[in-house]
């Protein structure tokens, strides 16, 4: 019952925030109805969101590529412009792009120094990195330049969520007896 009063909390807050821009937004959408049924409209919208999308995942990977550089290279870590160019690279691969970006520099970190304390710091700036750029800047401007909304992506995910399930591990004490 607690579970889903916070969600309908959490539903309400961002209909309530969306209230102002939704007329626009469907203004925007559909300014005269029967133009848009054709495909070239839908077609070139599309390509023009492509292309913004790959534009911003571009430069959001230029900036961790950038600060990657600068990080190892101010802790005098070897190959900081290979490794550099490896997070930029790998930022383009949702998911595990980001570890592999975190992984290797923190990794090539304790190997050259063998020092697990200056590993450690590599790994949590470069995690502070990502989490911030990755999670808040990239969000804030695909959401801004694709026009999404985050009460539609709030209320899509929680019903593909509905439909196909939402993995859950459940840590219990068990007795292997």
């Amino acid at each position: 019952m607690v579970g889903n009063t916070f969600e309908i909390f959490i539903y309400v807050v961002f209909v309530l925030l969306e209230q102002r821009a939704f007329d626009h937004k469907l203004s925007a959408m559909f300014p005269d109805p029967p133009a848009s049924i054709g495909c070239a409209p839908s077609s070139l919208k599309s390509a023009c969101a492509r292309k913004s999308y790959v534009l911003i995942k571009t430069v959001i990977s230029l900036m961790i590529g950038a600060i990657t550089y600068v990080t190892l290279w101010a802790v005098g870590i070897d190959f900081a412009a290979f490794l550099g160019l490896l997070a930029f690279l790998a930022n383009y691969i949702p998911y595990l792009g980001s570890a592999i970006g975190i992984a290797f520099p923190a990794v090539i970190a304790l190997l050259q120094n063998r020092r697990l304390g200056l590993a450690a710091v590599v790994m949590g700036v470069l995690v502070a990195t990502h989490t911030l750029i990755g999670n808040v800047l990239n969000h804030a401007l695909m959401g801004r330049s694709l026009n999404l909304s985050p009460l539609l992506m709030i209320v899509a995910l929680a019903s593909w969520g509905s439909i196909w399930g939402v993995p859950v591990c459940c840590f219990r004490s068990r007795s292997w007896s």
